[in-house]
């Protein structure tokens, strides 16, 4: 999409590398009962990714990169950039901040044995980064994280800083900021007096694509670049059904038959690459 400049603005594409089983709040004990279907729906989320010349940011759990480590090797091959999803997709805001360092260092552990790559950036499980958990940026910063995508600037029971500035920034922590980490928001619109998710996840499989498409644009045209999500479970309609919460169920499950259809018609329509390159182009 060209911005007011006649620019094209090139977009974030980020995918949280989850097994359709580790977002629905399971504890991970439980998590070797369930059919592991990750490495057939990241091959479909590769293939269309080939299809369309696009590169993007895979957010990886620490869990996965020891159980997968060549699909990452994989993923990396073809021209993406691997980021740290923490180790075992808990919520930071329910750790103390000891806690999340260890999770934290796990992860990047885990990644580096896999695939020998050391991850700049960073997405909380959950959109977990509140102001409960604010203080992890700092942290984050200690490990030589460079930039984050954990913060949705909405209110939700699960996640959400509403009055966090909703584009690139470098946020503030306490009296300064994390020694350069920069943060990029999930995407958002204004409706109605009211921000909403625009650019991911269940959001995306349940509104009209018109409505994406024409979110999307009317911030292109801003000159503001957007950051995307999906999870390639979303690209895995088969995928079981198990009994959930309908908190969690009712998002997690709606119209998975429309993700890849809708996904082809999105990288058509815009430019995308990794999120630690549209940061850089951003902001210098």
């Amino acid at each position: 999409m060209q911005s007011e400049n006649n620019k094209i603005v090139c977009n974030a594409f980020t995918v949280d590398f989850e097994d359709w089983f580790q977002g629905v709040e399971l504890p991970i004990e439980s998590w070797g009962m369930y059919e592991e279907r990750l490495e057939k729906s990241t091959n479909v989320l590769l293939n269309v990714f080939k299809e369309n010349n696009v590169r993007a940011t895979f957010f990886v759990l620490g869990y996965n990169a020891k159980r997968y480590p060549h699909l990452l090797r994989k993923i990396i091959e073809e021209g993406h950039r691997i980021g740290s999803h923490g180790d075992k997709h808990e919520y930071v805001y329910k750790m103390t901040p000891d806690e999340f360092r260890v999770d934290l260092q796990c992860s990047l552990d885990s990644i580096f044995n896999a695939c020998k790559v050391k991850p700049e950036s960073y997405r909380a499980p959950f959109f977990s980064i509140t102001r409960r958990s604010f203080w992890a940026l700092e942290c984050l910063s200690e490990f030589g994280i460079r930039y984050d995508s954990s913060i949705v600037p909405v209110n939700y029971y699960r996640y959400g800083i509403p009055d966090c500035p909703p584009d690139i920034h470098a946020p503030l922590t306490g009296s300064c900021s994390s020694d350069g980490l920069k943060e990029f928001p999930i995407s958002t619109i204004k409706l109605f007096g009211r921000r909403f998710p625009l650019s991911g996840g269940t959001y995306f499989r349940i509104m009209p694509y018109r409505m994406v498409r024409d979110g999307i644009r009317h911030l292109n045209a801003q000159g503001k670049p957007i950051v995307f999500y999906v999870h390639p479970w979303e690209l895995d309609p088969e995928q079981p059904r198990i009994a959930l919460p309908s908190r969690v169920r009712l998002p997690h499950y709606a119209k998975l038959n429309s993700t890849l259809p809708k996904l082809k018609k999105l990288l058509r329509d815009f430019k995308f690459a990794p999120m630690e390159e549209v940061i850089e182009h951003a902001t210098n």
